[in-house]
């Protein structure tokens, strides 16, 4: 394998041999004794730094993230007594919500992946249709607003 590779690249023999904290708890930090210790390029380790990736992603299990207030993330202000579905995943022309249980009307909205409004539209009947066709491919957050209060995040769609 190393043949195919130009010089000066590791080829550990075993996982073992990286050097991590402790694979068992999954902790791929370097130990200050691994071989790629000290030898990114700005004398760091070599690969991710894990107490940043750590911190950044602390909330990813549970969904909630408490520093992310006024950003839409997987779980913030979820109702999870409205249910919905989106049709067709993927959409290229029109994407179809359709609340199966609970009030469906409130303001709907499409995110894209930094929160920003792409399009909204007042969601008056179970069943809504939104046209999606003139936007670039991309995934967005599909929204709603709740007139009773709250908001509902309903999933992600992908735009073809």
């Amino acid at each position: 394998m190393e043949a195919n590779y130009p010089p000066f690249h590791w080829f550990p023999v075993s996982i073992v041999d990286v050097g991590f904290v402790d694979i068992a708890t999954r902790n791929y930090a370097l130990l200050s004794s691994s071989m790629f210790a000290g030898l990114a390029t700005d004398a760091t380790d070599l690969g991710v730094n894990m107490d940043s990736l750590n911190a950044y992603t602390s909330g990813v299990i549970s969904g909630y993230w408490p520093n992310c207030t006024g950003i839409i993330t997987a779980a913030n202000d979820l109702r999870p007594n409205i249910a919905f579905t989106l049709s067709p995943v993927p959409a290229s022309e029109v994407l179809t919500i359709t609340a199966t249980s609970g009030t469906a009307l409130g303001q709907l909205s499409l995110l894209d992946a930094n929160g920003r409004v792409l399009r909204t539209q007042a969601m008056t009947d179970a069943v809504t249709h939104i046209t999606v066709g003139d936007l670039p491919a991309q995934v967005v957050i599909v929204v709603v607003d709740l007139s009773s209060g709250g908001r509902s995040v309903i999933g992600r769609a992908v735009i073809m």
